[in-house]
């Protein structure tokens, strides 16, 4: 069996409101109701199942056959629906609740340097570094949406390595 966290998650929960349910009941008839709940509840053969469940998992991942520009073409379709939900200062807006949300601004930065950096959309130029630089200014200030910093470090990080290669020294000092 393969399993997902959400999968060994949902199964752990279940199985200790089971398990709670059980020991309240056993502490309840044996002890009377002082004693409800102070059994604990230890998951061990459900960790043992996930444990051996990924033992048996493929250490190499599967080919999914899509080629570079078959995962380019992902990107820049993703991309170019969120270049339009980019505001002036460079934030990416969530179009639904009209904010700025999670790490989506240094996200869209990286990923649309990458699509400049490839030729798949270089187009893109201009708002991966308005989106670069109101990342790397909220971070600085912290500001970064939804106390999200730890994941601005990196897709920061990585879109300056794509970014330095493509821009004039001013732009990338900024």
């Amino acid at each position: 069996m393969h399993w997902t966290r959400r999968e060994f998650l949902g199964t752990m929960t279940a199985a200790a409101l089971d398990g709670g349910r059980r020991a309240a009941a056993q502490a309840g008839s044996q002890a009377g109701h002082a004693a409800v709940g102070r059994e604990p509840f230890f998951p061990s053969r459900l960790v043992a199942d996930f444990l051996a469940a990924a033992e048996r998992r493929p250490r190499h991942p599967r080919p999914t056959g899509l080629s570079r520009d078959d995962y380019l073409g992902i990107i820049d379709g993703v991309t170019r629906f969120f270049v339009a939900h980019q505001d002036q200062r460079g934030a990416i807006i969530d179009p639904y609740e009209k904010k700025e949300r999670q790490y989506s601004t240094p996200a869209f930065a990286l990923s649309a340097a990458v699509l400049c950096a490839s030729g798949k959309n270089v187009d893109l130029l201009p708002a991966a570094l308005r989106a670069m630089e109101s990342a790397c200014a909220d971070l600085a200030n912290g500001k970064a949406a939804d106390r999200h910093a730890d994941f601005f470090t990196v897709l920061l990080l990585h879109a300056d390595i794509v970014l330095r290669h493509l821009v004039p020294a001013s732009a990338s000092e900024r």
